[in-house]
């Protein structure tokens, strides 16, 4: 497992799955896929001087992918922690197979004070960030912390 930064890209008139969610019914569990973009951290740039940044596939299911879902916009920056599989590829209609897909799954999520409504930053909402930082990670400890950064 490791830690992942990057930023949620949005759906394109031809990529409506950069950033796509559905909830559970029944015993089927929600289900999220976002693609991050993720700057390299060496500093590395590419031939125009920008840093060379990486787009990769997550998913998330259950509670995790929901609260994904409620707390993330494309767009967001965001802090997972994940672990690298592939995927199968998946029978086309013709009977062809997709190719196996790399992917990282979410196992949990990090907040910083931006993310949550109740720490936004203006002056009425400051007061309540330091004991909402500390009430909302017993809320769902295992899905989520927050970080006062």
């Amino acid at each position: 497992m490791c830690k992942i930064q990057g930023v949620i890209i949005p759906n394109t008139e031809n990529n409506k799955h950069n950033f796509f969610y559905k909830k559970g019914e029944g015993d089927k569990k929600s289900f999220i896929s976002i693609l991050l973009s993720i700057a390299d951290e060496s500093g590395v740039k590419d031939s125009n001087g920008y840093i060379k940044t990486y787009f990769a596939k997550f998913k998330a299911f259950g509670a995790t992918a929901d609260l994904i879902n409620t707390y993330f916009k494309p767009k967001d920056g965001i802090l997972v922690d994940a672990h690298y599989t592939v995927e199968e590829g998946q029978l086309k209609e013709d009977g062809t197979k997709y190719s196996s897909q790399p992917v990282f799954v979410i196992d949990k999520v990090h907040f910083w004070r931006g993310n949550m409504p109740e720490f936004k930053n203006d002056k009425k909402s400051e007061e309540k960030s330091s004991s909402a930082a500390k009430a909302a990670p017993a809320a769902a400890k295992e899905t989520f912390d927050v970080f006062n950064i």
